[in-house]
């Protein structure tokens, strides 16, 4: 959006620049003032759209290696930790309830879970 707003502003100075000489009567002048200008708003406008690229590009790339990583193990947010806390939780007091550990595994097992959350 920024390159947007330099093009805008370099085509107001280039219509303002190309008449003010216009009607000095240097015709010449206030031709190769407006084509200057039309090639300097082309050039920033391409720039804007090349540099805007290569951003969205970055972006694009760089959540997928967030992704990757995440699928990876290297990296695990909050949300999917807490839910994989729960998730433990809920295994050891089913393994539990179907008496496949004992009260004091169960206890063990919990507390050591809850100590890696926190």
């Amino acid at each position: 959006m920024f390159y947007l707003t330099l093009v805008v502003i370099a085509a107001f100075i280039l219509i303002i620049g190309s008449f003010g000489e216009l009607f000095n009567g240097d015709a010449n002048f206030a031709i190769t003032v407006l084509l200057s200008g039309i090639i300097l708003i082309v050039i920033l406008y391409f720039l804007g759209l090349l540099i805007e690229t290569m951003l969205l590009s970055w972006s694009i790339i760089t959540k997928n290696h967030f992704q990757e990583l995440r699928l990876k193990g290297f990296y695990e947010d909050e949300d999917s930790h807490e839910a994989s806390v729960i998730n433990e939780l809920n295994i050891l007091k089913i393994a539990f309830e179907k008496n496949l550990l004992t009260e004091d595994e169960y206890e063990e097992k919990k507390k050591a879970v809850l100590e890696r959350k926190f």
